[in-house]
């Protein structure tokens, strides 16, 4: 699964909102990121449902090219 991806939709509040794409190996960060915080931007996997689905937030997300 080396260099295997998600697409994530990334938002902050009901106005701003990107796509990211997130490297299924920082999937220990991004689960660290949601045990160290109960707020911050909210995630929804957008493909690749199966995969992480207690993904709720992440930290240095950048966004897709438009």
């Amino acid at each position: 699964m080396a260099g295997a991806t998600l697409d994530v939709m990334w938002w902050c509040d009901d106005t701003k909102r990107m796509i990211v794409r997130l490297d299924k190996r920082d999937a220990m960060k991004v689960m660290a990121a949601i045990a160290a915080s109960n707020s911050g931007p909210r995630m929804t996997v957008i493909s690749d449902t199966a995969f992480l689905p207690a993904l709720t937030a992440i930290v240095g997300a950048e966004p897709l090219p438009s």
